[in-house]
C-alpha cells in the first residue's frame, strides 16, 4: 500500500463537475495502490454519482444546516480541519474552503504539523475575487424572499471580511498548487502570485463513447426524430444558460419541432424555467433533474448538438463527455474551453454573450448534417487524449516528491 491520502472538499451532494473529478481521481489513485478517503461536510450518496460506491466518502457536519454556519466558510473550514482523522500522509484539498481547512489542520492539530498539503484549485474562488460573479450573485439574491436574501447577502459579506485573509494564507502555505487549465492557472497567478501546475481532467471512455445508443431518451421524452439540443450543467448564474435559451427561440424559427433538454439542478432553476415560458419556448424545453438524467451518456448520444454557454468556465467536463460521445459542441469562447476545443475543427466556439452567435452556429450544424458528423468524429478523437489514469499518475509523482525526506 502506498501513502494514505485525505481528499478534502466541502460538499458532495449533487452530480457536478467538481464531484465527478474528485471521485474519478480517487478511484484511479486507489487503482495505483493509494489508500484514499474523501472527507466532506455533507454527502448524499444517492444524488452524487452512486456508481462510485466503492470510494469511501465521509460526511462530517452536524451543524451544516445552520444558516449562520452555511453562510460562514471559515466555520465550515474549521469543523473540517478539526474532524480530520489521524494518520494521513498527504492532505489533498479541492477548492475553497477546503484549502483553508488543510491550512488550519496543519496549524491546529499536532498530528498534521509536518504533513504536506496540496491545493487543487478546480476554479478560482469566484464569489470572493471575480467582480462579474459577485454582481451576478447579488442580482440573483435580490430576487429571493426577504430571509433568503438576507442569508445570501450575509454570506457574501462574510466571504469578503473573513475568508479572503485565510484563503490567501492557505494558498501561500500549500506545498503544491495544481489546477485544471491554463486559464485557471493565470487567475491563480493574478490572485495569489503563485505558480499552479496544470493537470487536465479526463473522461471515462468506458462510459462515454460514440457507440452509446440514445433512442431510449428520445422515446421517453417523445422527441422522435426532431432536432435535439442538450446542455448538462449546474444551474448557476455563471453558466449563462439564459443566453442559450434566447438563442433556442431563434432556432425554433427554422426548426419548429426542435427540443432543448437542460439537465442539472441548482439555484437558477426557477429563474430559467420562468424565462423559458416568458420567451414562449416552455413547451419545447425540458428541465431534467439529476435523478432523471441517471445515464448521462444516453442523453449525449440522443442529442444533435451539445450547447455549453458558461462564462469563464474553468474546464467543462460535460463538454468533454459530449465530445467523447462524438457530438458537435457549441461553446462559449471563454475560460478554459478554447484549450479543449479547436474552433471549427472539433467544435464551434462563439461569443459568450451573443445569442445570435449561438443560434447561427446551432443552425449551421442542424442544416449541414455531414459537417456536424465530421466535427463530432474529430471531437471523439480529441477526447481520447484526456484520461483520469494520466491525471492520477501525475498526482502520484507529485505525492512521491512531497513525501521525500
Amino acid at each position: 500500500m502506498k501513502a494514505r491520502v485525505c481528499m478534502l472538499h466541502n460538499l458532495c451532494i449533487w452530480r457536478g463537475g467538481a464531484e465527478r473529478l474528485i471521485l474519478s481521481l480517487s478511484r484511479e489513485l486507489k487503482r495505483l495502490g493509494y489508500e484514499v478517503d474523501i472527507i466532506v461536510l455533507r454527502y448524499d450518496r444517492a444524488r452524487c454519482f452512486p456508481e462510485f460506491g466503492e470510494i469511501k466518502v465521509t460526511g462530517l457536519s452536524r451543524i451544516f444546516q445552520s444558516r449562520i454556519f452555511s453562510a460562514t466558510p471559515p466555520l465550515q473550514a474549521l469543523e473540517l480541519a478539526l474532524r480530520i482523522p489521524k494518520g494521513y500522509d498527504i492532505i489533498h484539498a479541492h477548492n475553497f474552503p477546503a484549502d483553508v481547512a488543510a491550512f488550519l489542520a496543519t496549524k491546529l492539530k499536532r498530528s498534521y504539523i509536518d504533513t504536506p498539503y496540496l491545493w487543487q484549485c478546480n476554479e478560482p474562488p469566484r464569489i470572493i475575487y471575480d467582480q462579474d460573479e459577485i454582481y451576478r450573485y447579488y442580482e440573483q439574491a435580490k430576487r429571493l424572499a426577504l430571509l433568503k436574501r438576507a442569508r445570501a447577502l450575509l454570506g457574501l459579506r462574510m466571504m469578503h471580511t473573513t475568508s479572503k485573509p485565510l484563503d490567501k494564507l492557505a494558498v501561500e502555505n500549500a506545498s503544491v498548487v495544481t489546477t485544471l487549465s491554463r486559464f485557471v492557472a493565470d487567475r491563480i497567478k493574478e490572485t495569489y502570485g503563485r505558480h499552479a501546475r496544470v493537470l487536465n481532467p479526463g473522461v471515462d471512455l468506458r462510459i462515454f463513447h460514440p457507440y452509446v445508443e440514445g433512442k431510449a431518451v428520445r422515446r421517453k421524452y417523445g422527441i422522435g426524430g426532431a432536432p435535439l439540443l442538450l446542455t448538462v450543467s449546474r444551474l448557476w448564474p455563471a453558466k449563462n444558460i439564459e443566453t442559450a435559451l434566447k438563442a433556442f427561440r431563434i432556432v425554433l424559427e427554422d426548426f419548429p419541432s426542435a427540443v432543448y433538454i437542460i439537465a442539472g439542478e441548482g439555484p437558477s432553476a426557477r429563474t430559467l424555467q420562468a424565462l423559458a415560458y416568458k420567451l414562449r419556448v416552455g413547451d419545447r424545453v425540458r428541465f431534467i433533474s439529476d435523478a432523471e438524467a441517471d445515464s448521462l451518456a444516453e442523453f449525449y448520444a440522443a442529442c444533435n448538438v451539445f450547447v455549453f454557454p458558461a462564462l469563464s468556465e474553468p474546464w467543462g467536463l460535460g463538454t468533454l463527455e459530449a465530445m467523447a460521445c462524438g457530438k458537435p459542441v457549441v461553446a462559449a469562447k471563454d475560460g478554459g474551453l478554447p484549450e479543449m476545443i479547436n474552433d471549427k475543427h472539433d467544435g464551434i466556439l462563439v461569443e459568450p454573450r451573443d445569442l445570435r452567435s449561438y443560434a447561427e452556429a446551432i443552425l449551421h450544424l442542424l442544416d449541414d448534417q455531414s459537417l456536424a458528423r465530421a466535427i463530432g468524429e474529430k471531437a471523439a478523437i480529441k477526447a481520447k487524449a484526456y484520461t483520469w489514469e494520466s491525471m492520477a499518475k501525475t498526482y502520484s509523482k507529485i505525492y512521491d516528491q512531497l513525501l521525500q525526506p
